[in-house]
């Protein structure tokens, strides 16, 4: 009964909020391939919980209404983004309960992350962002398959997996955070910047600040690693912005509450609109 009415609040918020969204900064365009869609990516989460069969239909639905290009590919991000992220924090739980592990596999996670990082960002420069966010469905769809099967990819993705998550919730905000990013920044340099925060100087800070005296869950090092990578960056993209957005985001993830590969991106769109406003 718990989990039912768990379930019933994420559909509800998700599909409330992100049909919303997309209606308030798209107007009329594509409003019934856009509910379609909102109905879909609010059901995802909970069917893996609920009915994993429905859980496969479901992902391949929204692979096939990318692929249709029924909604522009802004419209689209937006509306999984919002949706798939307020059914993650519903459904798993807010506050980040991953068990660190080895030092090892710590940093082999961020290697692969860094890895990962370098192609979106290619993608990116190239323009294939309609293919970008497919892959990143896809790769939801196929992470659970993968954890199953007894492939020797399957071993190594398990070795990079941290113990007590659902299926990998960290994973699974790299990919909602990606394609949060894609909906709602639209300037190509802030977009690259929000990218290179979340793959690059998040896996930095961890790297650097692995084996470094810890206060509280984050060490100095790492914060500062995370600063001064990301404020290089920063300051070639968009100037003397770049500095201070760069320290936002550094303490950002230092003080996240949850898992900071939703936070990284959220901060960043919230600092990208704010840019807006004020200027």
């Amino acid at each position: 009964m718990k989990n039912n009415l768990k379930y019933t609040v994420s559909f509800i918020l998700s599909f409330s909020l992100s049909y919303t969204i997309y209606y308030i900064l798209n107007g009329s365009i594509n409003l019934f391939p856009a509910l379609v869609l909102s109905l879909l990516s609010s059901l995802l989460i909970i069917s893996y919980k609920s009915k994993e069969s429905l859980f496969y239909l479901l992902a391949v639905g929204i692979l096939a209404m990318i692929g249709a290009d029924l909604i522009s590919i802004r419209g689209t991000s937006q509306i999984l983004g919002i949706s798939l992220v307020i059914s993650m924090l519903l459904v798993s739980g807010i506050l980040d309960k991953s068990i660190k592990e080895k030092p090892k596999a710590e940093i082999e996670r961020d290697y692969m992350q860094m890895l990962l990082g370098f192609v979106v960002i290619i993608m990116v420069i190239m323009g294939y962002l309609r293919l970008l966010v497919f892959l990143a469905i896809l790769g939801i769809l196929l992470l659970p398959i993968v954890y199953r099967s007894n492939m020797r990819l399957s071993r190594f993705l398990k070795s990079l997996r941290r113990r007590k998550v659902m299926f990998d919730t960290g994973a699974l905000y790299i990919a909602i955070g990606t394609i949060l990013s894609i909906g709602f920044i639209k300037n190509i340099d802030f977009l690259f910047f929000t990218l290179f925060a979340l793959f690059f100087s998040d896996s930095l800070a961890t790297i650097v600040g692995l084996n470094r005296k810890k206060i509280g869950h984050k060490s100095l090092a790492g914060s500062a690693a995370f600063f001064v990578s990301l404020s290089l960056v920063g300051f070639y993209l968009i100037g003397d912005l770049g500095l201070i957005f760069a320290m936002i985001l550094a303490l950002i993830e230092r003080f996240s509450p949850i898992d900071d590969n939703l936070t990284i991106p959220a901060g960043s769109i919230f600092l990208y609109y704010g840019a807006i406003i004020l200027m």
